[in-house]
């Protein structure tokens, strides 16, 4: 089952990655991918938004066509995937990782993003929270390697970037705590497939 199971998951470590997923691709995966190898992850939760606070125009596809088609390309069984801010009535992440981090006591979590959402995290609802709840991965992107440091996230944060070889040590560190990893950039995004004139709706 891909769904994210109801029952806690003390002392487990888990990555979450959030986005319309819009479609879901491969560029996903591999993240989720190099994040499970990177910080000895035992699961990734996907949770995929209804609808992102950020953009006017609401997503192309319903959520359960989303949803199901996520499943479908996923293949890796440590990768989950669910819409728990459909569910907590709730579309900003701040509050979606409180009800989290709050249901699942005593599970490490990391939060996983792209270089090009920290280039706007700062517009993000309560985006000084989210540092200080649960320790952040960036992942380098096509384009957005040296908009890391310079955006305003990136400045605001910069002596809480954690820079020890070992990436799994950043459970143990005192919040806010966050991480960049230069990994091979996959030029994938979903804006690129939606624009592909060979792009088939889900």
């Amino acid at each position: 089952m891909n769904k994210i199971g109801l029952s806690k998951r003390k002392n487990m470590k888990i990555g979450l990655l959030g986005g319309s997923f819009n479609p879901a691709h491969e560029g996903h995966i591999y993240i989720s991918e190099q994040a499970l190898r990177l910080f000895g992850l035992d699961e990734i939760w996907w949770l995929v938004t209804p609808q992102n606070p950020l953009k006017k125009m609401k997503t192309n596809d319903t959520l359960i066509k989303r949803l199901n088609f996520a499943k479908k390309l996923v293949k890796n069984n440590k990768i989950r995937i669910d819409s728990v801010e459909n569910k907590y009535k709730n579309n900003f992440t701040a509050n979606t990782l409180k009800n989290i981090i709050n249901r699942y006591k005593g599970t490490k979590f990391i939060w996983l993003m792209g270089a090009d959402n920290l280039d706007e995290f700062h517009k993000w609802y309560q985006w000084q929270t989210i540092y200080s709840i649960i320790p952040i991965a960036v992942f380098d992107r096509e384009y957005y390697s040296y908009s890391v440091f310079n955006s305003i996230a990136g400045k605001r944060y910069f002596n809480k970037l954690h820079k020890t070889k070992n990436s799994q040590s950043i459970f143990n560190s005192k919040l806010p705590s966050w991480r960049f990893l230069r990994i091979h950039k996959n030029s994938l995004s979903s804006t690129k497939i939606r624009n592909n004139k060979n792009y088939l709706k889900i």
